[in-house]
């Protein structure tokens, strides 16, 4: 990388881990360019860290963080928080807002999920969107779908299967009539499939300061398709938006089911209504 960055003198070098930090800021200093340090997420507090690994990763971004012209984010807590933390002037914040292409709700061939999973239109259809792995509440929204009434709710799980819940997803598959598996499906459709379901939801049983602050793109896909969300309240800076701009509701993890069959039961239309609105305004990457 360092090699490749003088050999084509970049205007800037983006570098989106704290670790790599080292690594941007020398390519930066051999190419003579700009060194932007973009973290996805609060690289210090996110999961996944061990004891080593946070010292580590803590050492390397403060040596280096004041050498990156900008430090942009996604998110105004984790803004807040770098700046308390380092006391930075050059903070930006750019959302994981979708771009025009990716928002546009399109005919899908397939008919969407009812028709696929033959789904009744007495049920709510709630959606689980992204990467199906541990530590995201998917045993737990499993465990909760497979003891409410199938005629009221129905849980779509899109997305990618790690290694271990590959097999699982299968076995839920045939054995659990109200919970369905759709693997990935083009960016560009996401929104379009989105929109065939009723509710968002998104459950993390990880309590890291990094996704307290979370806000990723499924969010705003979401909001776009004018589906309501719901989140476990440990999503502290989701949780605030929705109760904010009225367009969701959050749980403690613990008390997931009664919150489900709750909305189950419940007249979304006023939440879908609200969710187009905050689209609207936090409007597209273009």
């Amino acid at each position: 990388a360092i090699l490749l960055c003088r050999k084509l003198s970049p205007d800037h070098v983006s570098c989106h881990n704290a670790l790599l930090l080292p690594v941007a800021w020398m390519a930066s200093k051999v190419s003579s360019s700009r060194l932007q340090y973009v973290p996805h997420e609060l690289e210090t507090e996110k999961s996944g860290l061990n004891r080593v690994l946070k010292v580590l990763t803590k050492f390397v971004e403060r040596i280096f963080i004041h050498s990156a012209v900008n430090v942009i984010v996604v998110c105004d807590p984790i803004a807040e928080f770098y700046q308390y933390k380092y006391g930075l002037k050059n903070l930006l914040v750019v959302p994981n807002i979708p771009s025009r292409d990716d928002i546009q709700v399109r005919a899908l061939k397939d008919g969407g999920f009812r028709d696929i999973f033959n789904i009744p239109d007495s049920a709510k259809v709630f959606i689980y969107q992204g990467l199906i792995s541990d530590g995201r509440g998917i045993r737990k929204l499993i465990e909760s779908f497979s003891i409410l009434n199938p005629t009221l709710h129905h849980l779509v799980l899109m997305g990618h299967c790690d290694k271990i819940f590959a097999p699982l997803v299968r076995n839920w598959n045939y054995n659990i009539e109200n919970v369905h598996y759709l693997p990935s499906v083009p960016a560009d459709m996401i929104t379009s499939y989105s929109a065939t379901a009723d509710i968002g939801v998104n459950v993390s049983e990880c309590q890291s300061t990094s996704y307290r602050y979370a806000m990723g793109n499924k969010f705003y896909e979401w909001a776009h398709a004018g589906i309501p969300i719901l989140v476990s309240q440990n999503l502290e800076y989701q949780a605030n938006t929705l109760e904010e701009h009225e367009f969701g509701w959050s749980t403690q993890i613990e008390e997931l089911t009664t919150a489900l069959e709750r909305i189950g039961a419940m007249d979304t239309t006023k939440f879908s209504r609200n969710a187009r609105r905050f689209a609207q305004k936090a409007g597209t990457w273009e």
